[in-house]
């Protein structure tokens, strides 16, 4: 409770403690309330939260997001775990949506369907062109997390791309790689170094798509000023780490669906 407090959250995602950590549960706010009079009597300040959490775990996957608002309302929940699965077939979280989140984009102007898959065709006449997405990061972390959230749909392409050798072709005047979206981890890159390659593709015409990540607390106040304003073009987009996987794979589904 004094977590959920200090987040500003309605629950928390029990995982089992030993890898892969696995989902076993969640404890909401409804269940705070369910065992308020146990709980305010002192009988389970001394045992283990899975004494009280729900078990029976309901989960949407992260390609099926867009189907979040009916399974919340279907099973009556108000905070739905959003999973995804590594190449190894281990499930792994996401995130957690909730009903606030839901209304939230609702009253911004989108239903929930419409904002998490913005861009999207239908099934039946989906542009099938597979999106072209390259990766630039020294960060095995973030690379673990981007090569896992990507590989949840078949119509991207991965590759890592060396910044050394991008830059000497930029430089030498050689094309441009073919690409649609390039996510580019700038937090082990020179300032002139990223700044140059960045500019760069800004003058190429239908050039890709990029999405800056980086560690807020490794940049200066000048850096994070002109990461703030790349983004006001329309084809660059920023998010800090860690990475909030939820939006990072809505922003690919928003701008593979540019692309068809």
């Amino acid at each position: 409770m004094r977590v959920m407090r200090e987040r500003k959250v309605g629950s928390l995602i029990i995982t089992a403690s030993t890898y892969p950590h696995q989902l076993v549960g969640i404890f909401t706010e409804r269940d705070l309330v369910r065992w308020v009079h146990e709980i305010t009597s002192g009988g389970f300040w001394d045992k283990p939260i899975s004494t009280i959490m729900t078990k029976s775990l309901i989960t949407v996957h992260i390609s099926e997001v867009d189907q979040a608002a009916e399974v919340m309302v279907k099973n009556n929940i108000r905070h739905l775990p959003v999973v995804f699965t590594d190449d190894r077939g281990v499930q792994h979280l996401a995130g957690v949506l909730s009903m606030r989140d839901l209304f939230r984009r609702f009253v911004r102007g989108h239903t929930p369907t419409q904002e998490l898959a913005r861009g999207i065709e239908s099934k039946s006449t989906a542009n099938k062109k597979t999106t072209r997405i390259a990766v630039i990061s020294n960060d095995r972390s973030a690379q673990a997390a981007i090569d896992g959230i990507v590989h949840q749909s078949k119509r991207y392409a991965l590759q890592s791309i060396d910044l050394d050798a991008l830059l000497s072709a930029v430089d030498g005047g050689r094309e441009f790689p073919a690409l649609d979206i390039l996510i580019f981890d700038i937090d082990f890159a020179q300032t002139e170094r990223w700044g140059f390659l960045l500019k760069s593709i800004l003058k190429i015409e239908d050039g890709p798509k990029v999405l800056l990540i980086f560690d807020p607390l490794l940049h200066s106040n000048a850096e994070i000023s002109a990461i703030k304003t790349l983004t006001a073009f329309e084809n660059f987009r920023a998010m800090p780490k860690p990475l909030n996987l939820l939006d990072f794979f809505k922003r690919l589904r928003i701008w593979s669906g540019a692309n068809g």
